[in-house]
This record gives structure tokens, C-alpha cells and sequence, in this order.
């Protein structure tokens, strides 16, 4: 099966931070294009790749660090799969996200050992890459991937932090956690030191009509999921552009005190009905 999909990615400063540390990277793995676009997915190819890097680190190391994740990552995918066939199973698939989170990792602290300066860099990273009729995920911090069906909001990634462990446990509501003044520590990064790293990987089924969202956590430290919600579902009947650039304008009002990141995936088609916003606001008002 074939399936077109629609893609935008923005990325800001925000309101207060001098430096961008955010990288948003959505990339043709057969050639690498990353201004806005269209693509279609088959089995037969090599898909698309979306990644959210967001750097931490002193002076610019935060910077460098999600810059070099992201590039290394879709580097070292690319030329995996321009040697080798597509793995097919599920399992293979995970196994070289997992194996290739690692790499980076590893490319990070060996950067960090010959330049002092760059000392404590590290960087989330929370990739998607679609191909069929199925996308895998790899996740490593708290940076997130959302997906919009059928009406419907749900984070498929789980944030890898202390305050993301009290959210699914019930201590702490969205909100409460949005607001908690240690909710930028993270458990898992690449970089950083030599902590072993646990990625999280999944593979899930594509739709037609789905709607996924990768963004760092300057959108959702300002949007609630509620209010990214009805900013969907407002523009279902616009270009996937269109929705980019309104969350993130909402999120620069709402707040902003961080870099803000996202790259939206729209797969079927670019837009949807006229009506689509209507129907679901009947029974997800």
C-alpha cells in the first residue's frame, strides 16, 4: 500500500532564550531534502525520516549537540540502507533505530573528550521513520511524538524524566507536571555523560488521515494537549503548513519560554474535508 504524506517543520527561539538549541530535521532517506514537502511512502523505498533534537549544554554545546545528533543519526541511517536491504520484520527494524541512537551516543562523548569546551553537552532525540504503511519510533529523553486519529489526541512517547515518571504513575496531573520547576531533567540523552541508554522503540501502523506531531518541549511546556487539540482540529481543512505554523504562533503567545519545535507528518492527504472539523468537534468537543 502507498501513502502520500505532507510534511512542515518550524523551529523558534521563543520568547526569552538568546540561542536556538532545538534541531527539527524531516528527510527523503534516499535524498536528503528537508524544505517542506510532499512524499511517497512504499515498501519498496527507503522512507522518511523526522527527528526533534533539543540541545542542552554550556555556551553553544547545546546547540552543537543537537545539530550533531541529528545529522549523525540521519547520516548513518541513510548510508545503513543504501547498503543493505529495508529490514522487514518489526523487530529488525527497532534493533537498528536502537543500534544507531547508540552510535550517536558514543559520536557525541568522543566529541566531547577532544573539545572541553563542548563539556556536558547532550541532546534529546525522538525520531520517526515512516515507510509503507507503518513508522518506528525512537525516543530518548522528552521531546515527544503526537498522533491526531480519528478525533483524538495521544502521546505516543513517553517522556524519559522524573516528572514524566510521576505523570503515568498519577502523582502528578499535565498540567501540575507543565508547571513543575524540575520538569527539564531528563533521564536519557545521548551525550552528556556515559550513562547506558535504554531507547524507546515502536513501531506503529499508519492511517489514512493520521496527523503526527514531533516536538520539542517548548510547545508543550505552553500548549496543553487540549489546546493542541482544537488547534488540529481548527485547521483540519488547511495545508499541513498552515497547522505548523498555528501552534506555533499559539505557543509563542501562550508562554514561549523555550526554543520551540515541531515537524507535523499528515499522511493520506494534505488536507481534509471541509466537514472534518465539524464531525469531530461533535464528539471531541
Amino acid at each position: 500500500m502507498r501513502f502520500p504524506v505532507y510534511y512542515h517543520c518550524r523551529s523558534d527561539v521563543g520568547n526569552f532564550r538568546k540561542h536556538n538549541e532545538d534541531t527539527v530535521l524531516v528527510a527523503q532517506l534516499s535524498d536528503h531534502e528537508i524544505t517542506p514537502g510532499a512524499y511517497k511512502l512504499d515498501s519498496s523505498g527507503s522512507g522518511i525520516l523526522a527527528l526533534i533534537c533539543d540541545g542542552v549544554g554550556g555556551e553553544n554545546a547545546g546547540d552543537v549537540a543537537s545539530k550533531m545528533a541529528s545529522a549523525n543519526y540521519f547520516q548513518f541511517l541513510q548510508e545503513y540502507l543504501s547498503k543493505n536491504k529495508v529490514p522487514v520484520s518489526e523487530k529488525s527494524r527497532i534493533d537498528l533505530l536502537n543500534e544507531i541512537a547508540l552510535q550517536v551516543h558514543q559520536i557525541l562523548l568522543r566529541e566531547m573528550e577532544q573539545d572541553r569546551r563542548l563539556d556536558g553537552m547532550a541532546s534529546t532525540l525522538t525520531g520517526l521513520w515512516m515507510i509503507g504503511n507503518s513508522a518506528t519510533m525512537v525516543h530518548l529523553g522528552d521531546s515527544r511524538i503526537i498522533r491526531f486519529r480519528g478525533g483524538k489526541l495521544e502521546q505516543l512517547s513517553k517522556d524519559q524524566s522524573p516528572v514524566g515518571k510521576m505523570v503515568l504513575s498519577g502523582i502528578l496531573t499535565e498540567e501540575e507536571a507543565r508547571l513543575h520547576p524540575k520538569r527539564n531533567i531528563v533521564n536519557q540523552v545521548v551525550g552528556g555523560s556515559s550513562t547506558e541508554l535504554f531507547p524507546d522503540c515502536e513501531t506503529f501502523e499508519l492511517r489514512n488521515n493520521d496527523i503526527y506531531i514531533l516536538c520539542s518541549d517548548g510547545l508543550t511546556d505552553s500548549l496543553d494537549s487540549q489546546i493542541i487539540r482544537k488547534i488540529v482540529n481548527a485547521n483540519l481543512s488547511d495545508a499541513v503548513s498552515k497547522m505548523g505554523d498555528s501552534l506555533l504562533e499559539a505557543a509563542l503567545r501562550h508562554d514561549g519560554r523555550d526554543n520551540i519545535s515541531l515537524a507535523i507528518l499528515r499522511i493520506g492527504s494534505e488536507r481534509s474535508h471541509p466537514l472534518a472539523k465539524w464531525w469531530n468537534s461533535l464528539f471531541h468537543p
